[in-house]
């Protein structure tokens, strides 16, 4: 028989060849198994990494040898087959440098083993053949390694080949070690090698280069984790992109255009090579299977029999899984699934060049399926991203309303303005679909704009002496909502009720889902007014409308801003219910389409006023590190809602300058907002006033320094009795504090002062729902008395009435400015006086005084943790043992450590310590790539991090990770 000697040499290396330790080391750190698989499909560089592999194992090894077989479709026949193995065995002992063999001698196997009825006897003779060689040459004191490489082995499938090459493996003698490529998994007995420990498999899945390699790769010229994600870390994209690289090094604008990642990645050449070397190869039934379902972005097996006119559809979809090619589960219920994008666009490439009619009616019928299962974004995103205008705008209009519902609002935004002016211009409906987004966006200004060229375009529906008929009698009383909202933009929130509560009439008669929407105007009314109380009773109205309506965003707001009402009242328990009850509603509304990205700033500033007040500062950390993530490109509302809430947080770590600059920068943002924006501003000036104070008690350095910084307020302009409560009530408590600390000047005037503006305090807030600051203002109240020598009993019922509502709310981070003679107030009082009360809370609240500034607690201190520290829980008075050490602390905070993550988000953690991208991380996982965003941003909220590097070296130093 010829044997063709190229084919017994392994192909040439890439000129760049990147080093992939991380799989080099899998088989460095042991001797090779009987039989090493790597199966994935075409382009994953697995070839190459078996040169890699056994370049070390060579190069520690000189003396072994390399025996090279590249399989074509021409051998599958049994007798060629082993021709070849022996010819590479016995032939030449060839190595990775040797050039082609030549007049190399060759003896072809004896003809009486090549039966293939019996397929066992030419392995049998084979591994005879191998024993006696590696005999002869360990006497000889060589080598007794012999790598034997099979690449290409799927391209092999005649039974009686695979039955000689399991025999072989099962009799293996000591010293052969088989490795095989293949783009599927053969038809060997893998499961059973693995368990008797034969066998090493490796697939797709390991064969993707992580962002750390495509580091090493590329070095500077991308962002590593950028071009994971865009090319699913495919080795042949990534050579793709090299070779562009490559050409454009010379050129004077390559930095530029590195920026640009389409610019290197030729989306022709991938999908050419996906649709020639990937699809074609597939058995008929799956690539059919795959044409049929490439118009999904992502399909269950409904959507996929809704287009397919085959039964077969779950026995395609389990081929391909079990082929790991190109799929990715989407949920841990399976019913979700996707194709990686290299792979589909190349299934779309294949059906428009050869296909084109099935094309035109897969996309069809794939739009009519998505529309009929309710999946309308995907529906109209389809038609919008192929420039199908017409159809895309019809279809928008009768389903838009339902996808702003689901708070896709930005995205709905930006079809708005791709779709032709010609187009948009004639229809009203998309128009006022329009001005929703741009309200929904906070762009309150743009919604006039929007208003007043509706209002030229299309004048009946603005004309309130014809009726309304038609389309337009669906229109004028959202109109008429929208109208309302402008109103209150400008500040006229008594135009803005009454226009509310006539659209909300209007409503109870057409069906219109908007009345949750027509409640949130109301609470927003109510709320502005001060009027706590009925502003929750319309937002709890707003919230169940909002869920018969399915109405994603309102239902997000309402709930937000209850949580906020909840916050500053200190009603923290019912806020963190409350959000609690509506997280779960929240993540069952978005099975596993795209993450709408809506992050409500009443609902995390609620939460992070919530968690400080109860002391639990990582818990606050994670509500606001969502927040940071949009705060840049934020609507005024949200910078100054965030930076608020972040000043508070920086206050409770001791970082006053860095406060005091966010406040600063928050109060410019207000000065030029809109009316709307300034009525539902938080304290602001109140809060740059207690920063100020904290400053002055804690960083001055003597007496006249402390002096000078109390002589005044810097911010001092006390607001008018119309402001909002939270603004009345938070400047008169940092007066109070003020006049507080100007006691500590041993001047009785300023002493007096302190009593009369902490009775002011108390009486503002006695008629209020604010618990918190009633708690803060029987603390200040009982300091006041005691200072101007008062009663001993009326500071003691002071004290006792700020127990109560602070052991009933779970307040231990108010009055931290005055923290240690709070502290040692509350420790002194007598154990009569505390029957009754929550003692163990009290020493609780006790132990975060002592500690907050030494290092901020994450919560309440447990009965145990308790105990530890002072000795007793249950009885007072209590003082913490003040002889804790700091390396007593550290272990303490180490030992929670384990528990300040989930364990999946450990997981997530581990995979981004291997250098794994999101996407992939979520295909390991089995999760959508949005669930693992949100994991991630919980990891920096809980570890206080901002970027990757920053997390895992955290992680580290509390010992969360395993390496």
């Amino acid at each position: 028989m010829f044997i063709l000697p190229t084919k017994l040499l392994p192909p040439q290396l890439p000129a760049r060849l990147v080093s992939r330790p991380r799989l080099t080391a899998l088989f460095a750190q042991q001797a090779l198994p009987r039989f090493t698989g790597f199966f994935a499909p075409a382009g994953y560089g697995k070839t190459t990494l078996v040169q890699q592999i056994l370049a070390e194992h060579i190069e520690a090894e000189p003396q072994a040898q390399l025996a090279w077989y590249a399989i074509d479709a021409t051998d599958n026949f049994f007798s060629g087959f082993w021709n070849y193995i022996w010819a590479t065995t016995f032939g030449r002992e060839t190595k990775l440098d040797d050039s082609i063999p030549g007049d190399a001698a060759f003896e072809a196997p004896s003809p009486q083993w090549l039966d293939e009825s019996q397929p066992e006897q030419i392995a049998a003779a084979y591994i005879q053949a191998v024993h006696s060689l590696l005999g002869k040459r360990q006497s000889g004191q060589q080598s007794g390694q012999i790598f034997l490489v099979l690449d290409d082995l799927h391209l092999v499938q005649r039974p009686a080949i695979l039955r000689s090459l399991a025999y072989l493996i099962d009799f293996a003698p000591a010293g052969l070690h088989v490795l095989a490529t293949s783009r599927s998994e053969p038809d060997l007995p893998l499961a059973r090698w693995k368990i008797k420990q034969y066998a090493m498999l490796i697939h797709a899945a390991d064969l993707v280069f992580t962002s750390e390699e495509i580091g090493y790769w590329f070095g500077d010229s991308f962002e590593p984790e950028e071009l994971a994600n865009a090319t699913g870390g495919w080795a042949a994209a990534l050579r793709l992109i090299d070779s562009g690289e490559a050409r454009m090094r010379s050129r004077p604008d390559a930095q530029a255009e590195r920026k640009n990642l389409p610019s290197t990645l030729n989306q022709d050449e991938v999908d050419v090579y996906v649709a020639q070397e990937v699809l074609v190869e597939l058995p008929e039934d799956l690539l059919q299977f795959v044409l049929d379902v490439a118009h999904f972005q992502q399909f269950t097996l409904d959507l996929c029999d809704l287009v397919r006119d085959e039964d077969n559809t779950r026995e395609c979809l389990n081929e391909l899984l079990r082929r790991r090619l190109f799929i990715i589960e989407l949920d841990e219920q399976s019913q979700w699934y996707r194709f990686h994008d290299l792979f589909r666009n190349g299934a779309l490439y294949l059906l428009r060049h050869e296909y084109p009619a099935r094309y035109e009616n897969l996309l069809q019928k794939t739009v009519a399926a998505l529309i009929d299962s309710d999946c309308y974004l995907e529906a109209v995103q389809y038609l919008f991203v192929r420039e199908r205008w017409v159809q895309g705008a019809d279809e928008l209009e009768r389903v838009g309303n339902h996808i702003l519902r689901q708070g896709y609002h930005q995205l709905v935004l930006s079809w708005l303005q791709d779709l032709p002016m010609e187009i948009a211009a004639i229809r009203p409906r998309l128009t006022l679909m329009r001005a929703w987004c741009l309200f929904f966006d906070n762009r309150f200004a743009a919604v006039t704009d929007t208003l007043d060229q509706m209002a030229i375009a299309f004048p009946t529906l603005f004309d309130a002496d014809q009726p309304a008929t038609g389309e337009d009698s669906q229109l004028r009383p959202e109109l008429h909502l929208l109208s309302a909202y402008v109103d209150r933009f400008s500040g006229d929130y008594e135009q803005a009720r009454h226009k509310t509560t006539a659209a909300l009439k209007e409503l109870q008669h057409i069906d219109v889902p908007m009345k949750s929407l027509a409640y949130f105007g109301l609470a927003n009314d109510s709320y502005i007014a001060s009027d706590l109380d009925n502003a929750a009773i319309e937002l709890r109205k707003a919230s169940l409308e909002a869920k018969v309506e399915q109405r994603y965003s309102t239902f997000l707001s309402s709930i937000g801003l209850l949580v906020w009402i909840y916050s500053i009242r200190g009603a923290g328990e019912d806020a963190l219910a409350l959000r609690k009850s509506a997280v779960e509603w929240i993540t069952s509304f978005h099975r596993n389409e795209r993450d709408p990205n809506v992050v409500s700033c009443w609902l995390n500033s609620g939460l992070v006023l919530t968690h400080l007040a109860a002391g639990n500062l990582v818990q606050a950390k994670a509500a606001l590190s969502p927040m940071l993530e949009f705060v840049a490109d934020a609507e005024p509302q949200q910078q100054i809602f965030t930076w608020f809430v972040q000043a508070r947080l920086y206050l409770v770590e001791g970082k006053f300058k860095d406060a005091a600059g966010l406040l600063h920068q928050a109060c410019r943002v207000l000065e030029s907002a809109s009316e709307d924006t300034q009525a539902l501003a938080p304290p602001l000036t109140a809060l740059l006033n207690k920063v100020h104070l904290f400053r002055a008690r804690y960083e001055c350095a003597d007496a006249a320094s402390f002096a000078a910084a109390l002589k005044d307020l810097p911010n001092s302009e006390w607001t008018e009795n119309n402001a909002h409560i939270l603004t009345r009530v938070e400047t008169r408590l940092a007066f109070a504090e003020w006049q507080l600390l100007r006691c500590e000047l041993d001047n009785d005037q300023f002493c007096e002062q302190a009593l009369d503006a902490a009775r002011v305090l108390l009486d503002l807030v006695a008629s209020t729902e604010l618990h918190y600051h009633q708690t803060v203002a029987h603390l200040l109240l009982a300091l006041a008395i005691r200072r101007t020598g008062g009663e001993h009993a009326a500071v003691q019922e002071h004290l006792i009435a700020a127990v109560k509502m602070a052991a009933r709310l779970k307040l231990v981070g108010c009055a931290l400015l005055f923290a240690d003679e709070v502290r040692q107030l509350l420790a002194e009082l007598p154990e009569s006086a505390t029957i009754g009360l929550d003692r163990t809370f009290l020493a609780q609240w006790i132990q975060h005084l002592g500690n907050w500034r030494k290092a901020p607690a994450d919560g309440l201190a447990s009965e145990a943790e308790l105990a530890r520290t002072t000795g007793r829980v249950a009885s007072a008075p209590i003082l913490p043992d003040a002889s804790a050490s700091a390396s007593d602390t550290m272990v303490e905070e180490d030992s929670s450590a384990s528990t300040l993550l989930s364990q999946r988000e450990i997981e997530v953690l581990e995979l981004i310590n291997k250098g794994l991208p999101n996407k992939l991380i979520a295909s390991d996982l089995n999760l959508a790539p949005a669930t693992i965003k949100a994991h991630i941003r919980n990891i920096y909220g809980k570890l206080g991090a901002g970027r990757r590097t920053e997390a895992l070296a955290i992680a580290r130093s509390k010992g969360l990770l395993r390496s």
